[in-house]
């Protein structure tokens, strides 16, 4: 299947697609989707992004291909590494500066988008392995994505990368206490609600 048939399945029936026929090609698909997030808008609405984003990112979505061993390494962590384009090209150019974690009710002057950048990590199907040394690399080039994610100069992708840290705190307290840490020291003019969300994130504190 060509990407962008791939892409098409995604978008209008993302249960129909066999992550396991080809999973080391799926992976590879994956990144490649990921690494051209940005442009996809130009084809597609963001309201239908997001609900392909929430579908791909579900509990049996390929994103939990990138943890199984029988599929190369490199492979895995060039998919991994390619969310940053996900948060700089698309979520960064079209989500609405605005928190998601303050809201009580739907805010109609969000983009779609603000939904699946915020649950991003929420969603995605781990939260750090430290007891599975085969993993670490895995959890590196993860925490990584979120370090740097923490330094666009937009707030809705540094919640979104709060939020992982918020959750990977309960596995990785020791690695995601100081990349807090280095965001608080450094932000000092960011909104205060975002500076008291990564507050509570380093110490676990997220919903």
């Amino acid at each position: 299947m060509s990407f962008e048939d791939w892409v098409l399945y995604l978008i209008e029936d993302p249960y129909e697609v066999d992550w396991e026929i080809d999973p080391t090609n799926t992976v590879e698909q994956m990144g490649q989707l990921f690494r051209s997030s940005g442009k996809l808008i130009q084809t597609y609405t963001a309201d239908a992004l997001n609900t392909m984003f929430w579908c791909l990112l579900g509990e049996l979505g390929p994103p939990n291909l990138l943890f199984r061993e029988d599929i190369p390494l490199q492979a895995r962590i060039n998919c991994i590494t390619a969310i940053e384009h996900v948060f700089t090209d698309l979520f960064a150019k079209n989500c609405t500066e605005k928190l998601s974690y303050l809201l009580k009710d739907p805010d109609p002057e969000m983009s779609p988008l603000n939904s699946i950048c915020y649950m991003w990590w929420d969603l995605f199907p781990s939260w750090g392995a430290p007891d599975q040394p085969h993993l670490q690399k895995i959890d590196e080039a993860i925490l990584e994505v979120m370090a740097k994610t923490l330094q666009i100069p937009h707030i809705a992708c540094q919640e979104s990368a709060i939020h992982g840290l918020g959750h990977w705190h309960l596995n990785c307290a020791s690695k995601t206490e100081p990349i807090i840490d280095q965001f608080l020291a450094t932000a000092t003019n960011s909104p205060t609600d975002l500076l008291n969300y990564a507050k509570y994130a380093r110490q676990g504190c997220v919903n």
